[in-house]
C-alpha cells in the first residue's frame, strides 16, 4: 500500500519535470535573446528596437574591405599633397613676369608606350604627374609621341640630319652669292659711272622684261606679306610697341634671347627608359652618321615597301567577288623599289613614321596619315659603328666641339634645336603578367611615391638648373625600369634588333655638350 501509493505520488512528479525543464529552457533562450545588442526608449521612439554588431563573417568582410578602401583613398590624397606641392613650388618660377610680346620657355616631350602595351599607360603619368607641374611653372610644351620602337630614333636623326642639309644649302647659297658680287660692274667700276649706266639700260629694256620683272617684285612682296601674316599677333593691338605706336613688334620665344645661356635654353623631356635610349641613338645616328642612306638601309626599305604592297594586294583579291578580276598591275620587285629609293636617298621620309598628333586616324599636311603598320627606317649607323664610321656632323663644325663648348646652332626663330638643350628623363613603372599581381597590388597602394619621383623631376624641368652629362651614370637613367620589362617580350626584341634591347652606347663627340637636369637640391631650403 505504502509502495503504490508512492508510485502514484511520485507519477505527477515526473510527469512534470519536463515542462518545467522546457520552462527554464525558454527563460534561458530570451534571457539570451535580450541580451543581444543594445536597446533604448530613445531609439525604440525612433523606430530602432536594439543595436548589435554584425556578425562574426560579416565583421571579416567589412573590416578587409574597409582597409583597402581606406588605403587607396589614403594614397590618393597623399597622391595629390605630393603633386601641388610641386605645383605650388613651380608656380615660384611661373609667375616671372615677361614682356607681352614674348612666349615662354619651350619644351620639348617624347613620349612612348611601356613594353607590349598601350600609349596611355605613359600618357596617364604624364597628364597626372608631370604636366601640371610644367603648366604651374609656366612652361610651354611641345609633344611628340609614338607606337613603334624605332620612331622617335628615327625622327630625332632626321631632324639633325634636315638641318645639317639646310645649313649646307645655306653656306653653298652664300659662297655663289659672294663670288657673284665680285664681278658685279659696281665693284670694279665706280658709283658715278654705274648709276647714269643703270639709268640708260633701265630705259632700253624691252616691254616684256620690264613686265616679268614686275611680276617678279609682285611675287616677291606677295610671299614676303604672306610670311609677315604667318602671325596674326603681329597685327594685334597689345603686341604694338608704346613707344612708337606706328611700328609693331615682332612676337619672339624666351629661348631665343641671345644673353641666355645655351644650357638654360628650353629643354627636352624623355618619358620612359626606352624612350631614352631611342632618343640617345637618334642623337648619335645624327650627329655622326652620313646624309644619305646607306646601302643597308636602302634595301630594307625597300623590302618594307615590297611587303606593305604585296600585303595591300591580297586583301584587294581577298575581297573581290566571284567572277571579279584586279585590274591593278603588279607590284614592283624589290630590285625596282631600291632604285626608287635610291632616287631619293638624300631626303628623310618623316611619313608614316612617326606620329605627331593624338588621333592617328586625322590628317596632317607635313607627315600625312600615320600608319601603324610600316616599320621605322632602320639606322643609317649603329652603336658598334660609331667608332669606326661615325664622324662627326661636317656641316656643325663652327658650332659644335669636342674640346670646347658649343655655339648656338643658327634656325629660322633664333631658338637653338632641341638637342642642344638639357635632358630629363621620367621613369615608366608598369608591370605585365599574372605572377606580378602580388607587386602590382603593393604599387597601386603606393602611387603616392610615383607622384612625389614624378613631381622632383618635373620642378627641377621648371627649376632649371643643369649640370654636364656624366656618361658613367647618366647613361642609367631610369635603367631600373628595365627590370619591369616582360621576358618573352624582351627576347623577341632582342630575335629582331630592337632599339629598346640594344646597349646604351656613348661617344664622347656627342655627349660632351650634353646637359642633364640636376635634381640634387636642397628642399628645406625651397
Amino acid at each position: 500500500m505504502t509502495d503504490s501509493s508512492k508510485l502514484v505520488e511520485s507519477q505527477p512528479t515526473q510527469a512534470s519535470s519536463p515542462a518545467s525543464g522546457a520552462a527554464k529552457d525558454a527563460k534561458s533562450s530570451t534571457a539570451k535573446v535580450e541580451s543581444k545588442g543594445y536597446s533604448n526608449p530613445a531609439l525604440k521612439a525612433m523606430g530602432i528596437n536594439r543595436i548589435k554588431l554584425p556578425s562574426r563573417n560579416w565583421m571579416i568582410f567589412l573590416s578587409v574591405t574597409g582597409l583597402l578602401v581606406g588605403g587607396a583613398l589614403y594614397d590618393k590624397r597623399e597622391q595629390k599633397k605630393n603633386r601641388d606641392k610641386w605645383m605650388k613650388l613651380a608656380e615660384e618660377y611661373g609667375k616671372a613676369q615677361i614682356s607681352t610680346n614674348t612666349t615662354p620657355r619651350k619644351v620639348t616631350v617624347f613620349v612612348s608606350p611601356p613594353p607590349n602595351d598601350y600609349l596611355e599607360e605613359s600618357w596617364k603619368l604624364f597628364r597626372r604627374y608631370i604636366k601640371p607641374v610644367l603648366n604651374s611653372g609656366g612652361i610651354d610644351l611641345e609633344v611628340l609621341h609614338s607606337n613603334t620602337q624605332g620612331s622617335i630614333r628615327n625622327r630625332v636623326a632626321a631632324d639633325i640630319r634636315n638641318l645639317r642639309r639646310e645649313i649646307e644649302k645655306n653656306e653653298s647659297e652664300k659662297a655663289a652669292k659672294n663670288e657673284g658680287s665680285r664681278s658685279r660692274l659696281s665693284d670694279i667700276i665706280p658709283g658715278f659711272i654705274t648709276r647714269p649706266w643703270n639709268s640708260v639700260h633701265q630705259y632700253f629694256l624691252s616691254e616684256e622684261k620690264k613686265k616679268k620683272m614686275a611680276e617678279e617684285e609682285e611675287t616677291r612682296q606677295a610671299q614676303a606679306f604672306k610670311k609677315q601674316m604667318e602671325n596674326h599677333k603681329h597685327i594685334l593691338g597689345i603686341y604694338l610697341n608704346d613707344s612708337n605706336k606706328d611700328q609693331m613688334m615682332e612676337s619672339h620665344s624666351e629661348d631665343s634671347d641671345n644673353n641666355k645661356p645655351l644650357n638654360n635654353i628650353g629643354g627636352v623631356i624623355c618619358i620612359g627608359r626606352g624612350t631614352y635610349k631611342e632618343y640617345m641613338l637618334g642623337l648619335h645616328e645624327g650627329l655622326l652618321g652620313p646624309l644619305e642612306k646607306p646601302e643597308r638601309v636602302v634595301e630594307a626599305q625597300a623590302a618594307d615597301e615590297h611587303r606593305i604592297l604585296d600585303q595591300k594586294r591580297k586583301r584587294d583579291i581577298s575581297r573581290l567577288k566571284k567572277g571579279e578580276e584586279l585590274n591593278e598591275p603588279d607590284i614592283k620587285t624589290v630590285e625596282e623599289l631600291m632604285e626608287e629609293v635610291k632616287a631619293n636617298r638624300q631626303y628623310d621620309d618623316k611619313k608614316s613614321f612617326f606620329a605627331q598628333y593624338d588621333n592617328p586616324d586625322d590628317q596632317d599636311e607635313e607627315y600625312g596619315e600615320y600608319d601603324f603598320t610600316r616599320e621605322p627606317i632602320k639606322a643609317y649607323l649603329l652603336p658598334n659603328e660609331y667608332r669606326k664610321e661615325g664622324k662627326l656632323a661636317e656641316e656643325f663644325k663652327n658650332y659644335i666641339f669636342e674640346d670646347k663648348p658649343s655655339v648656338k646652332i643658327p634656325t629660322d626663330d633664333n631658338v637653338p634645336p632641341y638637342y642642344q638643350q638639357p635632358i630629363c628623363v621620367m621613369p615608366v613603372p608598369h608591370l605585365l603578367g599574372f605572377l606580378t599581381i602580388p607587386m602590382k597590388i603593393y604599387r597601386f597602394y603606393n602611387k603616392r611615391y610615383v607622384a612625389d619621383e614624378l613631381g622632383e623631376l618635373s620642378f627641377s624641368v621648371v627649376r632649371n638648373v643643369v649640370r654636364p652629362f656624366d656618361a658613367e651614370k647618366d647613361l642609367d637613367l631610369a635603367v631600373k625600369e628595365e627590370e619591369d620589362w616582360p621576358k618573352k617580350w624582351y627576347q623577341k626584341s632582342v630575335d629582331n634588333d630592337k632599339d629598346w634591347v640594344r646597349d646604351l652606347a656613348a661617344d664622347k663627340r656627342v655627349v660632351s655638350n650634353l646637359w642633364v637636369y640636376d635634381i640634387n637640391f636642397n628642399k628645406d631650403d625651397l
